[in-house]
């Protein structure tokens, strides 16, 4: 990989006929214990912009399936979220890079329901985790930090929050109060319920 990196670095990037698609990245808040593992431990310096790096991880992508990068202050590191089969990064100043994720990634990982009533979903919400960037973040945060539980997601951007949870659930001790009175949820495809049966009664709901 380290040879690699120095190619790359040493090559422009015009020549393998890439444009920067910084656009199909969106920004996670995973913390570094969670992606340290899944990016390369060789990186490249230099990159005058956060979207040189995502340019780098197209570039990269067909001998590392890279689909995730971690920027900061020029250094870039790339790498694959589903995948801990590198050497982890490690550093005094890991909670100064930026992780972007390619959107395609969890793309085919959720089906969305559309305004779903929060009587319906409320008290099947696990854990709310606040400081979300986005509905992407969100969904990152959902698949790959709180996998046991991530059954459904769902994304508040009036008050940044993100409620994870299983629909087949019911706690009033941990229902919440979302600031809407309906919301969109993303179902896990393959949705099962918290006792590991397939909970298709749920996927079936109508309002």
């Amino acid at each position: 990989m380290k040879a690699f990196s120095l190619l790359l670095l040493a090559t422009p990037l015009a020549i393998y006929g890439l444009q920067p698609t910084f656009k199909s990245f969106f920004q996670s808040s995973l913390p570094p214990t969670r992606w340290q593992t899944m990016m390369t431990s060789s990186h490249v310096t230099n990159l005058d912009s956060v979207k040189s790096c995502s340019s780098l991880c197209v570039a990269s992508s067909a001998s590392l399936n890279c689909d995730a990068f971690a920027w900061k202050k020029g250094t870039c590191h790339v790498g694959n979220m589903l995948f801990a089969n590198q050497t982890s990064v490690t550093g005094a100043a890991m909670n100064e890079y930026k992780l972007y994720i390619g959107k395609d990634l969890l793309k085919t990982k959720f089906r969305k329901m559309s305004q779903v009533p929060s009587t319906l979903w409320t008290s099947g919400v696990t854990v709310s985790l606040a400081d979300t960037l986005s509905g992407d973040d969100c969904a990152s945060k959902c698949y790959l930090d709180h996998d046991s539980t991530c059954l459904f997601y769902t994304y508040e951007a009036l008050t940044n929050l993100c409620h994870i949870g299983d629909l087949a659930k019911k706690d009033s001790a941990t229902s919440i109060t979302p600031v809407s009175p309906a919301q969109d949820l993303y179902l896990r495809i393959g949705y099962a319920s918290h006792k590991g049966k397939p909970n298709f009664k749920i996927m079936r709901i109508t309002y």
